[in-house]
């Protein structure tokens, strides 16, 4: 998939917003945080980037909870154990979250104390969050398994609303269910149309696919030729 993340981590490099589908068990996950997300940490090492796999969120509260968390979660991974406190009275003067660290790894953890059930703590309050971050640092949002929101009511005029206010870095959402993206973003009258640039993830190619077996083979002296590779590959969907 060398030729997607390379055409992708294009558009984030010019602050494009991308659409990306692809049917379930294609990779596109795997892309997004293992070659482009990483990259973009390497080529800016001082970065914050926002990961989120909204799959199965059901209501406002399971929305906003499952956004809360993925703000904590990379908020302590995308500054230093050293300067977290420095950080969080940097980006989170109006929040007072509740700072450990992993007795183990010394890692650390925070909290924001965001309760879903809370009419202050909202969809818009965490982008708010971003946004504030996003006026120092680098930054890049993930929204994996987008097209589950449309199960919560109201919550796509609230995304609609947020992102209007996210400017100047790139946002790339993901989804497995193509009509209920295309209601979105694609639809004329969607409430999301025109908003960012369709990004479709095809099947690999099996030749592809057998060159990366026989790499994953080589230390253990096995090879396997296209014939049964296609075999394997179709049994594995």
């Amino acid at each position: 998939m060398k030729h997607e993340a390379d055409e992708l981590l294009k558009n984030i490099s010019q602050n494009r917003n991308v659409v990306i589908f692809a049917p379930r068990n294609f990779g596109k996950t795997s892309l997004i945080k293992n070659m482009v997300a990483a990259d973009y940490k390497k080529t800016n090492p001082k970065s914050f980037a926002f990961f989120v796999d909204l799959l199965g969120v059901y209501d406002m509260k399971s929305l906003v909870n499952r956004l809360m968390i993925a703000f904590e979660n990379a908020f302590a991974d995308s500054f230093p154990a050293k300067s977290i406190v420095k950080n969080i009275k940097l980006f989170l003067k109006h929040v007072s979250p509740k700072l450990s660290f992993d007795s183990v790894t010394g890692t650390p953890e925070i909290s924001l104390g965001i309760d879903g059930n809370d009419k202050n703590h909202s969809i818009q309050y965490i982008f708010n969050l971003i946004n504030n971050i996003a006026k120092k640092t680098p930054t890049l949002i993930i929204l994996d398994e987008f097209q589950d929101i449309s199960e919560v009511p109201e919550s796509i005029a609230l995304f609609r609303t947020a992102f209007q206010e996210l400017k100047d870095f790139p946002i790339i959402i993901l989804g497995s269910q193509r009509q209920l993206l295309f209601n979105m973003f694609s639809d004329p009258k969607a409430p999301l149309a025109n908003w960012g640039i369709d990004f479709e993830i095809k099947p690999i190619d099996y030749k592809v696919y057998q060159d990366y077996m026989n790499e994953r083979f080589y230390p253990c002296k096995i090879e396997i030729d296209l014939d049964n590779s296609i075999i394997i590959q179709n049994l594995m969907f």
